[in-house]
């Protein structure tokens, strides 16, 4: 059976759960809900669960060392699992991205994003796969970390719901056939999202 792993980057505890920061935990939360499977904490600082998906051992993990060191749970996990880094997909917010848009890629810089550059570090490349989820870049003059610390507003929250839904299946298809079958078939998706959802206001 061969081994993969979805990483979901974000950060521990109830007080950060319902953040613009956690999708990507929200996502492999999702993804073992959906399947059945339950969490049980690593020697790593991390927390680990798996499904089989046909011929595919699927690994779900959430480091527990917060955002800006994901790294330190991340190069020692798949070492254990004898992982490569192209046997991952990584999970995370996207300020860049609208709100409820999705997109896979191969590879990538870290964009400012902490939990990035911490694994581009511990790992020593950026050739990892990545599935990000837009989550939008606040209007000036609100500052990004207090954005991206912040908890969805209820329509935001609708959206980003639907969007972890269109998520999983783009997991599923990475699983299945590849990145390059994930991005030709995601790639172009995302939840419409206007200021008509917050009742024109």
């Amino acid at each position: 059976m061969q081994d993969k792993a979805i990483i979901g980057l974000g950060n521990p505890g109830t007080r950060y759960a319902a953040t613009r920061h956690n999708v990507g935990f929200r996502l492999v939360d999702a993804l073992a809900e959906k399947h059945g499977c339950s969490w049980f904490p690593t020697t790593f600082d991390g927390w680990a669960s798996h499904v089989n998906l046909g011929m595919t051992r699927v690994w779900l993990a959430k480091p527990t060392t917060y955002m800006n060191r994901s790294g330190q749970f991340v190069a020692p996990f798949l070492s254990s699992l004898s992982l490569g880094i192209e046997d991952i997909l990584v999970v995370y917010d996207d300020l860049d991205l609208p709100l409820g848009r999705i997109r896979l890629a191969r590879k990538g810089s870290s964009g400012g994003h902490n939990g990035l550059k911490s694994l581009a570090c511990h790992l020593e490349s950026e050739a990892f796969g990545r599935l990000k989820l837009g989550i939008g870049h606040p209007a000036p003059p609100q500052d990004v970390v207090e954005w991206v610390l912040a908890p969805f507003s209820g329509p935001e929250g609708a959206v980003i719901s639907e969007a972890i839904s269109l998520a999983i299946n783009a997991v599923q298809d990475w699983v299945h056939g590849g990145m390059d079958m994930a991005m030709n078939r995601n790639n172009g998706l995302f939840v419409r999202y206007t200021q008509d959802s917050e009742g024109g206001n």
